[in-house]
């Protein structure tokens, strides 16, 4: 059978597993009288399944593997062959196991039909034994695709998003109270001015002077700058990196590839068990079709050695197992279906906590900027009125200027005049 050169050739080194099978026969019915060969069934197929690698160091606890197989049955001589490829002995072992128990079935058997009915029992017998390798290790499988995102989905289904990006906690903006900008020398002079006065002309000019400086100063301020509170205040930052950060930790961008990667898996999976039923399917119509060949005599008389009896009731028995193979498998595609339906929701779930964390920061600098611009705005109106206090001070020290330059001669002469005394 050339086509099983076919498969041979999928075992060759690959980045990814094997997704897809088929199945090739070439069944030869009825040979012509005084052609060579006998009547016989061939085809080939692969089937594809997971294994559990038991190994501590194994970076893939469950590698998708396939098998390849030819199988032939002569009718006439009732003769069976097999070739099977695969990667471990696991197919090996149950052929080898399948063969001691025709071992033990040929050897009670008394007639050539009955040992042609027990050959023709070791095929079937070897196909379900085959097949059932396919069906076995999805449910552990399964069980580790959901195990690989059990903790991500439990912390997006679970976790205080609300309050891991809720508004960051805000606090009042006080500068650092310094000097008061109306202690200038205006108050230093009526300071040292209030002190006991010398008797004379000098002192009550100095007197004058002092209450004059009182009356320009006198005026009562409040000190704008270390008044200027923001109500809202500035954004608390280490508050808001750190419920940054801790949000990150939850919901970082490599757990989003990771749900990926299982989704992906959990496709590639749902596509294997596919093609599986649909490799079941595919031999257990064969055989039925073998059996109604039979029946009605398409077949010609090289084949009197098969009862043909207990041939239709071992194809109905092992169809039966087959669908039962097969009711398995949809029983794991739903398992699988469920799961990439779940997967889809948490990815959509995922990304709108994405999409909410990155508003809310949003957010957040947006008030951190109208903040910034409401102190800046106290402050500039602040300085405006430190402006127009200077503005006035210095009036008043031009005119004490004024004044103490028209007294100076006066209090000079005074002074020069207590001496000469």
């Amino acid at each position: 059978m050339p086509s099983f050169l076919d498969f041979c050739f999928e075992f060759k080194s690959k980045e990814n597993p094997t997704t897809s099978t088929m199945f090739r026969f070439e069944d030869h019915y009825f040979v012509p009288d005084g052609a060579t060969g006998n009547p016989r069934i061939q085809h080939a197929f692969n089937i594809i399944g997971p294994e559990e690698d038991r190994r501590h160091d194994s970076l893939n606890p469950w590698p998708i593997r396939h098998t390849s197989l030819y199988h032939s049955f002569d009718l006439a001589q009732a003769r069976s062959a097999w070739i099977a490829i695969k990667g471990n002995r696991v197919v090996r072992e149950r052929l080898t196991s399948t063969g001691k128990s025709l071992q033990h079935e040929l050897s009670r058997a008394h007639t050539a039909q009955e040992q042609a009915t027990a050959m023709f029992a070791f095929s079937l017998s070897t196909h379900v034994q085959i097949l059932e390798w396919c069906t076995e290790g999805w449910s552990g499988y399964i069980d580790y695709l959901e195990e690989r995102v059990r903790k991500h989905a439990t912390a997006i289904k679970l976790a205080p998003v609300e309050a891991l990006s809720r508004k960051p906690p805000r606090k009042k903006f006080q500068p650092h109270p310094g000097p008061n900008p109306t202690a200038t020398g205006l108050s230093h002079f009526s300071a040292r001015s209030n002190g006991p006065q010398p008797l004379g002309i000098g002192g009550r000019i100095r007197s004058n002077l002092s209450r004059m400086a009182s009356g320009f100063s006198g005026h009562s301020r409040t000190n704008t700058v270390t008044d200027v509170h923001n109500p809202t205040g500035l954004p608390d930052d280490k508050t808001a990196e750190d419920d940054a950060e801790q949000l990150d930790s939850i919901f970082a961008f490599d757990d989003l590839q990771r749900i990926r990667q299982v989704t992906d898996d959990a496709e590639q999976a749902g596509m294997i068990l596919k093609e599986n039923q649909r490799i079941i399917v595919a031999i257990q119509s064969r055989y039925r079709d073998l059996n109604s060949a039979l029946n009605t005599g398409h077949i010609n008389t090289r084949c009197n050695n098969l009862d043909l009896g207990s041939i239709e009731a071992l194809v109905t028995g092992f169809a039966r197992q087959l669908s039962v193979f097969q009711a398995d498998l949809e029983s794991y595609e739903a398992r699988v279906q469920l799961l990439l339906r779940s997967l889809e929701r948490n990815e959509d779930m995922f990304q709108g906590i994405l999409q909410y964390g990155n508003m809310r920061v949003g957010e957040y600098y947006a008030r951190s900027a109208e903040t910034s611009a409401e102190t800046m705005e106290k402050w500039t109106v602040a300085m405006h009125q430190i402006a127009a206090e200077t503005e006035h001070e210095t009036v008043s020290m031009h005119g004490i200027t004024v004044l103490t330059l028209i007294f100076l001669p006066g209090t000079f002469v005074s002074v020069r005049a207590s001496f000469d005394l």
